[in-house]
Formats: C-alpha cells, structure tokens, sequence
C-alpha cells in the first residue's frame, strides 16, 4: 500500500459534522471552516444524502419523499447556497404564477470552480388546483451569488 502524502500548503480545512438518530432514524448535517459557526446546514435527512465535492465546492444532496434538498457550500468562502431558491425563481420567470412540485436533483458534474446539478420537478399555478407540467433544468452553482438556471418543459 502506497503512503498517503501530506497536503500541500495553504490548505483548507473544513468540518463535516454528522449527527444520526439512533437506529439509521434521520440525521442532521453541518458544514464549514473550522472554528466558526457551521455555513452549510441540512435537517431531517431520512431518506439517505450524498455528497460530491468539486474544486472548493461540496454539494449535498439529500433524498426527499416529495422533495429532493441540494445545498452547495463553497469552502473557500463559507458560505452555502440552497438550490432549491434559484430554482423557484426561475420558474416563476419562465411561467409567472407557477411553483414546483416534486423536485428531484441528479447526478452532479463539477464545473469550473462550481458544480453543475440537473433536477426534474412538475410546475402547476400556485394557489390554483389544476393540472401539473414536466420540467427539466440544470443549476450551475459558481458561487454564493452566482448560480444560473435553465428550465424547460418536459412536456
């Protein structure tokens, strides 16, 4: 077995803190540099999560029953994003009126200094009952201010 060999300074050091109920009930996750408060926070993940790390960015995807959670944390800055939030936006840009329904975020890909996460949701008019529309898109997370979206319909 090879020996692993030291980072190479400056690094960058970054806590991963997991908290499980007992019995692989649900689990909370934290984020961020060391010694300040977590930037990246994630509750009630019951149905599994993963993580991918690209460059200075670590994505967290948390699998939902009806909603998918996707949380990106740029270490170098720490601070994170919620994805779901650009998402809303663009949707309600591209249909006014609409909201999403059952997200679900797929396999990421890293790009550049970010990471690129596909998801596939419904949209129906919010506040209305009426038929529910396919969607697919991409979020291109960059930065903590920087993420663009593209959505288009499924249908």
């Amino acid at each position: 077995m090879a020996k692993a060999e030291p980072l190479e300074p400056p690094t960058l050091k970054v806590t991963l803190q997991i908290e499980q109920e007992r019995a692989g009930g649900c689990a909370e996750l934290r984020a961020g540099r060391r010694g300040v408060q977590p930037a990246l926070v994630m509750i009630h993940l019951c149905h599994g999560w993963t993580t991918k790390s690209c460059g200075g960015a670590l994505l967290v995807h948390a699998i939902g029953v009806k909603e998918d959670q996707a949380r990106v944390l740029f270490m170098d800055q720490n601070r994170s994003i919620d994805l779901v939030q650009p998402i809303d936006r663009a949707i309600r840009a591209r249909w006014p009126r609409n909201q999403h329904l059952d997200l679900s975020f797929g396999n990421p890909v890293c790009e550049g200094p970010g990471v690129a996460v596909p998801f596939a949701a419904s949209r129906t008019a919010a506040k209305e009952s009426g038929p529910a529309f396919g969607l697919t898109g991409v979020a291109h997370a960059k930065g903590p201010h920087d993420v663009q979206v593209r959505v288009e319909s499924a249908d």
